[in-house]
């Protein structure tokens, strides 16, 4: 079932902690959605291999840290919203 996974909307559900390495595990996603929740600590290189990702939303969360230059593989990724975080 989660191989076949394309959305997850997320957004504003109080979620806390990193963001899970395992995510990347969902290969087929398109839309990442985990806006304004408590996600803190780095964003997890191994996003970069969502290469059919077309929505990455980050925005409003304590995340910190580079953005991955892995990211350069989402040839697909059309929007991606990172304002409101502490990302250098």
């Amino acid at each position: 079932l989660a191989s076949r996974l394309r959305t997850l909307h997320l957004q504003g559900n109080g979620l806390s902690g990193q963001i899970p390495e395992s995510l990347s595990d969902l290969t087929n996603l398109t839309e990442l959605l985990l806006q304004d929740n408590e996600l803190t600590g780095n964003i997890p290189t191994s996003l970069g291999m969502l290469t059919n990702l077309n929505m990455l939303l980050l925005s409003y969360n304590p995340i910190s840290g580079p953005i991955p230059q892995e990211f350069r593989w989402l040839k697909r990724l059309s929007k991606l919203f990172l304002h409101g975080t502490q990302l250098t």
